[in-house]
């Protein structure tokens, strides 16, 4: 519910979305399967979806092979009879339409298995993780002032560790200048170094994360 002082939006500990494949409460752009299961990333939902991808890759496969036998048969008669022109052709059709399904249905379960190994990755990290900005002190996700320095939680995140690296590499840091060339640019999370530094993306030098955001170009500009 939100808090009418702060304009904070309370949340439950409860009602925190999580991925249904790696726990993560985290995500650049949830994904949601036909089933209506929330994925932090397209690698989750391939992942938590391959068990049925490959089930239908393989009879689609089985399907495809078992009309190769009565194909066969129908092309040794087709010159004799009409009727088995014609049914050749429906089957023929078909032949092809399941296996072009299994087999991308296989090529996709087999590209979705690199993903498993994400399973329950984050499930048992808790998500009373709000970090403060100005002490870095991890709060509940239900206060809206850090119980160690009493700052205000308004733009507090969740800690770092219950964010995976393929969200952050695509999180929106922001628009920076470079404190060198003065040069504006958009940075992301990829762009990042293990120092926690950005690289400029005109002069190359490498730079801390500015506290402040210049936010959205004005429109006509860079």
């Amino acid at each position: 519910m939100p808090d009418t002082n702060s304009g904070k939006i309370i949340v439950r500990k409860g009602t925190i979305v999580r991925c249904e494949w790696c726990g993560s409460p985290e995500s650049y752009d949830w994904y949601t399967s036909e089933s209506g299961q929330k994925y932090c990333s397209s690698g989750c939902l391939a992942a938590g979806s391959e068990a049925r991808t490959y089930k239908v890759g393989l009879v689609s496969v089985c399907c495809s092979l078992i009309l190769l036998f009565p194909a066969i048969g129908l092309y040794l008669i087709a010159q004799e009879n009409y009727f088995s022109v014609n049914l050749l052709g429906i089957i023929f059709y078909a032949f092809i339409i399941f296996l072009v399904v299994g087999i991308g249905s296989l090529i996709r379960s087999l590209d979705a298995r690199k993903y498993l190994s994400r399973k329950g990755m984050y499930s048992n990290i808790s998500t009373s993780s709000l970090e403060c900005g100005y002490c870095n002190h991890l709060n509940p996700p239900d206060v809206l002032i850090c119980q160690n320095c009493s700052a205000p939680l308004t733009n507090a995140l969740f800690s770092q560790n219950t964010i995976p690296p393929w969200i952050l590499d695509h999180r929106l840091l922001g628009r920076f200048a470079c404190p060198f060339c003065q040069c504006i640019y958009t940075y992301y999370g990829s762009m990042m170094n293990d120092e926690g530094q950005l690289k400029c993306q005109n002069c190359g030098r490498p730079f801390p994360v500015p506290g402040e955001d210049l936010g959205p170009p004005e429109r006509g500009k860079l």
